[in-house]
């Protein structure tokens, strides 16, 4: 079963997930939400690139969440 769900996944992307997810760990004892939306952007940006082939317009819509994300993000640590 999970051989099966990794061999769909490109290494770039299971180790950008890791990487994610470690940082939300570690967040989640500090509870920083700019660190949070840091990294679910990268996540959700990297998830676009993943799908752009299969699905164009998931991944449009991805890409769009994660400029609205990054620009709630610039105007949340401008203040």
């Amino acid at each position: 079963m999970t051989r099966s769900v990794f061999r769909n996944m490109p290494m770039w992307f299971i180790l950008v997930a890791i990487a994610v997810f470690v940082l939300l760990t570690v967040n989640f004892f500090y509870l920083n939400t700019a660190v949070n939306m840091i990294a679910l952007t990268i996540l959700n940006v990297a998830n676009a690139i993943r799908l752009w082939k299969a699905e164009r317009s998931v991944a449009i819509v991805l890409l769009i969440a994660g400029v609205a994300c990054g620009l709630y993000l610039i105007k949340y640590l401008l203040n």
